[in-house]
């Protein structure tokens, strides 16, 4: 019996790195079809920078979920800002507030690793995301929420540090 369950596992397993890069292929091929220029991240991660006409340009990252109900998704993502904790009030409240006016996305925060890999070395960050399906998902569909996260990001990073600030 112990047999069966460890095949069982590993075999659980298998198919969930292969559904992974099954994800992370038809998200290489959604930015091809797109004709956006990307990097491909040793994590899967495909990292992309989207230049805007005032000369400001952000990050924007996608990335293979894991399935939901037997759905591939994708996370598209940009940083906005680092942040230090308490987080102060009328900055939660308007990361709140515009993620509930938004027609897409929202605001979340992240602990992203600085330097080496140090776990004990993290930097609270503040991203905006949106998840979608991959099945029927378009390069066109994906190419406008790059560029709406990029945009969100973009917005919210410069109420928040001033127009000055294009860290991201």
């Amino acid at each position: 019996m112990t047999r069966h369950l460890l095949l069982s596992m590993v075999l659980a397993l298998a198919l969930a790195t292969t559904a992974a890069a099954d994800a992370g292929d038809q998200i290489r091929k959604l930015l091809n079809d797109a004709n956006l220029e990307y990097q491909l991240l040793d994590n899967g991660a495909c990292k992309l920078v989207i230049e805007f006409t005032d000369g400001r340009s952000q990050l924007v990252f996608l990335r293979p979920m894991e399935p939901m109900n037997g759905q591939d998704l994708v996370e598209i993502y940009s940083p906005v800002m680092k942040i230090r904790y308490p987080l102060e009030e009328k900055v939660a409240r308007r990361l709140l507030t515009s993620s509930g006016l938004q027609k897409i996305g929202y605001f979340g925060i992240e602990e992203v690793e600085q330097g080496e890999n140090e776990a004990s070395n993290t930097q609270p960050t503040v991203f905006a995301y949106h998840n979608l399906p991959l099945t029927g998902l378009t390069g066109e569909v994906v190419n406008a929420v790059i560029h709406t996260v990029a945009e969100v990001a973009d917005e919210m990073e410069k109420e928040q540090l001033g127009a000055g600030s294009d860290e991201y």
